[in-house]
């Protein structure tokens, strides 16, 4: 856990926000609680921008990659970089990227603080990170104290908002550094018997709401597809490089095929195997092997825009309910709208809609899969710590206007049905990739000329505000 201490010369650098005091910020992940410190000097709450530790990713190709499949040899643009366009929306990204924003912490009004004099440096897989000290102090999560909570203090550095570190122990930034492990928010909340199990639930925003939703030591069992149910699955040992200690250390489960289906096409299988695949609540945007990138952008009549650097693609031809993508972990089967791995393309004078969109997933040269918010917004998971398993199912669409129904977790997870194929995990029989079935070739695709002399790139973070 790591929160922005009021005194960062980075976070002031961004200037006093007259709304900084409200209660829209992002300190965990934390849905509809609040977060603050014993003596309210710190205040967060409605979270769905916090960042869990994501992993470093790898620039060396996997010797599994098989076989030999075509490389993607065009720049893709992260972003947009038109001056022009960047300064009409400036007002807007200032309130996005303003950490004061999201709620800061005053060390110097607490009564409580224990400064724990561990050094805290961490770079994350974006670019930003976070430097300053460990320390120890009371939390409250809505009405309830959580005593003696240890999270960094990033005092150096900028980030735009807290981070609420929901992983293993093994992999805290300390531990991996040379100091012992110590008890993260899910785990001190066991430890105070404020929670029976270590375990936590995620649902992503339902029709009607603007939240994520996390429940600890516990689920909702109304934010779930009860047709298709829950399927439980066991957490893999993977790591994207050396670690300290025994793993696991990501929320890792085994990703054993992909499919697509498409106007005209029902659930075509695409390629399978036993590969990695990482569910991280910090990472907007998920990141796939790059011969899987090749098939999106290709099978989903995707095409290069050299104004945009992208892959670009229109709206009319990726229907939410008619192309999308069949993730299979061990027979819990998830379908992912195409258009939830693409941004809206905009005009750069109107900030209007163009119905263009434009690829928003990466790919790497390795053959882990890390999924993102695209991708979690469609899937309901629950995830046991002490069992090392989660639950996954297709989210609830439809839940808005039904009323909650919450399971307390005091073994298992009730509701979930062991998989099938179980023994089907990253590394069974020495798979530890996805094969393609029949690859292609990404630089054969078309190369598009979309109308419009100011199309822009969305940026993510930027939400509703404008007219898209």
């Amino acid at each position: 856990m790591i929160v922005n201490s009021e005194s960062n010369i980075e976070c002031l650098a961004d200037g006093e926000d007259d709304e900084s005091d409200n209660d829209n910020g992002s300190g965990g992940n934390g849905g509809n609680e609040e977060l603050s410190s014993s003596n309210g000097a710190f205040e967060n709450s409605n979270g769905n921008n916090c960042k869990r530790e994501p992993p470093m990713a790898s620039a060396v190709r996997s010797s599994t990659a098989y076989p030999a499949y075509p490389s993607i040899t065009r720049s893709i643009s992260s972003g947009p970089t038109d001056e022009a366009y960047l300064n009409k929306i400036g007002s807007k990204l200032a309130q996005v990227f303003n950490c004061m924003v999201y709620g800061v912490y005053n060390q110097d009004n607490s009564t409580t603080l224990t400064n724990l004099t561990i050094p805290l440096s961490i770079t994350y897989a974006d670019g930003t990170g976070a430097d300053g000290y460990f320390v120890s102090d009371d939390v409250y999560f809505g009405n309830i104290k959580v005593e003696k909570v240890t999270f960094g203090l990033n005092i150096n550095t900028y980030k735009q908002n807290g981070v609420l570190g929901l992983g293993f122990r093994a992999n805290q930034s300390p531990f991996q550094n040379g100091y012992s492990q110590y008890d993260s928010f899910p785990y001190r909340l066991k430890t105070l018997g404020i929670i029976d199990k270590v375990v936590y639930s995620f649902c992503a925003p339902y029709e009607g709401s603007s939240t994520d939703s996390i429940i600890f030591g516990g689920y909702n069992s109304n934010r779930y597809d009860h047709s298709t149910g829950l399927t439980l699955v066991p957490i893999v040992d993977y790591t994207v490089s050396p670690k300290a200690g025994d793993g696991p250390y990501y929320i890792s489960i085994t990703l054993n095929s992909i499919s697509f289906t498409s106007p005209g096409v029902s659930n075509k299988l695409v390629a399978s195997g036993n590969a990695p695949a990482i569910l991280d609540l910090g990472t907007t945007s998920s990141v796939v092997p790059y011969y899987i990138f090749n098939e999106i952008i290709t099978r989903f009549n995707f095409q290069w825009s050299s104004q945009l650097n992208s892959y670009v693609v229109s709206e009319s031809e990726i229907k939410k309910e008619s192309s999308y993508v069949t993730f299979n972990f061990q027979n819990a089967f998830i379908k992912v709208p195409v258009i939830d791995f693409t941004y809206p393309v905009i005009d750069g004078d109107t900030l209007s809609a163009t119905g263009l969109r434009s690829i928003s997933i990466s790919y790497s040269n390795d053959d882990y899969f890390l999924f993102g918010d695209d991708f979690l917004s469609s899937v309901f998971f629950v995830v046991d710590l002490e069992e090392k398993n989660v639950a996954l199912g297709q989210v609830n669409t439809n839940s808005g206007g039904s009323s909650d129904s919450i399971v307390v977790v005091t073994d298992g997870i009730v509701d979930a049905v062991k998989s099938s194929n179980w023994d089907y995990v990253y590394g069974y029989e020495g798979s530890t990739s996805l094969k393609v079935k029949e690859a292609v070739n990404p630089d054969n695709i078309k190369t598009a000329q979309p109308s419009g002399n100011n199309l822009q790139l969305y940026i993510a973070g930027l939400g509703t505000e404008l007219d898209w």
